[in-house]
């Protein structure tokens, strides 16, 4: 069930996204500087993460300036480098780099573990709910003793 919920999670995160872009307008933004974090591993450990700062101007004017909200273990971008965004024009500071990776990377992730999920349930549904011939019942075959003969 939990990888079914994953899965459907996926479908709506790529649902979500389509409708963003159908209706985001898109400008030409600018990497100006990193967000530098340290990112907690489950084992303990840390990861040093870099988050783009990027500044662009909207249509209706003004400049919009803030990470782009996805980090990663790398400097992705060169400080200066142009990058296409598509953003809301009801509201510029929601924006998004447009590239498959960025606009699709939580539907992905949601996918993969969904199907890891729903695999590994099906696997278990079946090895439990297959006749396994080693656990039936047999009666005992009967023995010359057993007859009462004597």
């Amino acid at each position: 069930m939990i990888g079914v919920g994953l899965l459907v999670g996926a479908g709506y995160a790529v649902y979500r996204t389509n409708q963003f872009r159908r209706t985001a307008s898109e400008a030409i933004g600018e990497v100006v500087d990193y967000y530098e974090y340290d990112s907690s591993d489950d084992d303990g450990g840390t990861t040093h993460m870099y988050d783009p700062v990027i500044r662009f101007t909207p249509e209706g004017g003004g400049v919009v300036e803030r990470r782009s909200g996805l980090g990663s273990s790398s400097r992705d971008y060169k400080l200066g480098q142009r990058i296409r965004l598509l953003y809301d024009p009801q509201d510029p500071e929601k924006f998004q780099i447009n590239s498959p990776f960025r606009l699709y990377f939580a539907a992905g992730v949601l996918a993969f573990i969904g199907i890891v999920f729903t695999l590994v349930g099906v696997i278990v549904l079946l090895v439990f709910n297959s006749p396994h011939p080693e656990l039936v019942d047999t009666p005992a075959a009967s023995t010359p003793s057993d007859s009462g003969g004597g």
